[in-house]
């Protein structure tokens, strides 16, 4: 493949909405061309009624678990389909909150294998997990995003500002790939565009609208 790593820092947004939203900040390798699988990590924050909350659903290789509350924003990871959604393992030590800069990796050492990894910068704390999976990665596209839960129907996009990520870049063998010229898709909901996103030689810029 053409990709083995993708990377960005970011800060970690203070996010608004009047009714029920969510939030997802996420990096991966893989999930637009090669859209059977992806590996993935990132951070999901849930609004309900303008307050940032801590509970949510997560989803254990497709068993659906409640698990409440959280001590902060909550760090996942993914490997599709092996692994849909899940927290790291030492996630109760990452301390998240609005206004953190974080610097979050994805790497692959091999289709089959990977690692990744958030280091928030602002209070030294890192969670970082090694991967393992049956369904080996195409390694052909790479993503820095915001979303919503996508999979939780009727949940919007909470207002996140503007976010950038900084420092991003894609590496392969022996090279470096900016994100600058990357194919660009905004959100929408219902018709309307949600989300106007630029890219510069390191960053990506997404803003909400």
């Amino acid at each position: 493949g053409t990709f083995n790593g993708v990377a960005g820092t970011v800060v970690v947004p203070t996010v608004s909405h009047p009714n029920k939203s969510s939030v997802v900040i996420w990096l991966a390798l893989d999930g637009i061309s090669c859209s059977y699988t992806t590996l993935g990590t990132g951070v999901s924050i849930a609004v309900d009624g303008g307050r940032v909350s801590y509970t949510r659903k997560v989803v254990l290789n497709h068993t659906f678990t409640h698990i409440s509350p959280f001590p902060s924003q909550t760090a996942w990871i993914q490997w599709w389909p092996h692994v849909f959604l899940q927290l790291f393992p030492d996630s109760d030590s990452l301390n998240i909150s609005a206004g953190d800069t974080l610097n979050i990796n994805v790497t692959a050492s091999s289709p089959t294998s990977g690692t990744v990894t958030i280091e928030n910068l602002s209070n030294g704390q890192v969670a970082s997990k090694d991967l393992i999976s049956s369904t080996p990665l195409c390694e052909q596209d790479v993503q820095w995003s915001v979303a919503d839960y996508g999979w939780e129907n009727g949940i919007p996009l909470a207002d996140f500002g503007t976010l950038t990520y900084t420092n991003a870049h894609a590496t392969g063998e022996h090279i470096w790939f900016s994100p600058f010229g990357g194919n660009i898709t905004d959100m929408r909901q219902n018709g309307t565009v949600l989300t106007n996103t630029t890219t510069g030689e390191t960053s990506v810029t997404i803003k909400y609208q």
